[in-house]
């Protein structure tokens, strides 16, 4: 916690030994209170764990992926390393079940039919959501991952709030609803670190980065100018509500996204509004308590990066790929989430 907490501090600019220990003493106050007679509570409810995933290998896909056509995509937004699959989702969906027991159903989002290879164990434990289940006709076939994102909230029976996650995220430590909603109910909102207005400019060679600009021009607009950072690259906790209000004031951007089939310059990245929306409303908080690490794999001090997750067990993990990924960095990334999942440690 302390560890945290620090973590907290330098992220958000120097503050004095003074208040670090106000904001430590605040937080086990909040923790304390059993709630009565005030707004305060330890939060319960039914929460869903949602993936969106693709099997690069898949018949189906392959199919569907060459039947669209890719002229005026980016080799960002068409790369194979965006559907490649070294079956990272096997130990993301493992780590949601060792460290997340509370959580209600798995849901996969899938457009091919396929299947990881822990649904042969898990069985009807997992809920597979074709895209044909929650995106217009219209739009299909996709392989714009952006656009599947923009209606992950009309999966039927989902929760009113979920887990998103993609399949290089994991969980590192056990976590509490808690740790994602605070005791006044709003959504932990987590945000990166890095500099807010990285992510103002758009790239007409990196169809992320641009998706990120035209968020933020959007909620500039609807908001007002200010300095943002962009949403955690983790495990988040989305809310229905969110994704409404985002729909509701973007209508058009979310609907050029959709029918869009593979990821474009000209998109938006869904669940940084649907956040930023809960979070303009009230119905979320900043809250960066939680440890996390990304790493990509194949880039240089990948490998140490693996060692520090061992070692510091973060709460949060994110192992992301690219063009530089290779069979040799998956192959030593499973070795260390077989370590890190499997061992006695």
């Amino acid at each position: 916690m302390l560890e945290a907490f620090r973590c907290f501090l330098r992220g958000h600019g120097p503050r004095s030994r003074q208040t670090a220990a106000l904001l430590g003493r605040l937080q086990k106050m909040l923790r304390l209170l059993d709630g009565s007679g005030s707004n305060i509570r330890t939060h319960r409810e039914p929460i869903d764990a949602v993936w969106t995933w693709v099997d690069g290998n898949c018949d189906g896909f392959l199919r569907a992926r060459n039947a669209i056509s890719t002229a005026g995509v980016t080799a960002n937004g068409s790369t194979r390393a965006r559907w490649e699959s070294g079956h990272e989702i096997d130990f993301s969906i493992l780590s949601v079940l060792r460290f997340c027991p509370w959580v209600r159903n798995l849901y996969i989002v899938v457009g091919y039919g396929e299947k990881p290879r822990v649904s042969s164990v898990l069985g009807d434990r997992i809920r597979y959501i074709r895209h044909a289940d929650i995106l217009p006709e219209q739009s299909l076939p996709t392989c714009n991952s952006s656009g599947i994102e923009c209606y992950l909230d009309r999966i039927p029976g989902l929760s009113d709030r979920f887990l998103y996650l993609n399949d290089d995220m994991f969980i590192g430590r056990p976590l509490s609803q808690s740790d994602f909603i605070d005791p006044f109910g709003r959504t932990k909102m987590r945000e990166e670190f890095s500099a807010p207005d990285v992510w103002k400019t758009t790239d007409p060679d990196h169809a992320y980065v641009s998706s990120m600009a035209n968020s933020e021009m959007l909620l500039d607009d609807a908001f007002g100018l200010a300095p943002r950072r962009a949403t955690h690259h983790q495990c988040r906790l989305l809310s229905k509500r969110g994704f409404d209000e985002a729909r509701r004031r973007f209508p058009e951007a979310f609907a050029a996204t959709v029918e869009t089939p593979f990821r474009s310059v000209e998109n938006i990245v869904p669940p940084h509004l649907a956040l930023y929306c809960d979070l303009y409303s009230g119905h979320a908080v900043l809250d960066n308590e939680l440890i996390s690490f990304v790493y990509y794999l194949g880039e240089r001090g990948f490998a140490h990066g693996l060692e520090r997750i061992e070692k510091f067990r973060p709460h949060l993990f994110c192992l992301n790929d690219g063009e530089q990924t290779s069979a040799l960095h998956r192959h030593l990334a499973t070795i260390s989430l077989c370590k890190y999942y499997f061992s006695n440690s």
